[in-house]
């Protein structure tokens, strides 16, 4: 399992956001 930073999480967020909005 792969842990991952916090630059990773920010782009996911960032990506999951735009996808909702």
């Amino acid at each position: 399992m792969h842990v991952i930073n916090w630059g990773e999480f920010a782009t996911c967020q960032c990506r999951y956001n735009n996808l909702i909005t």
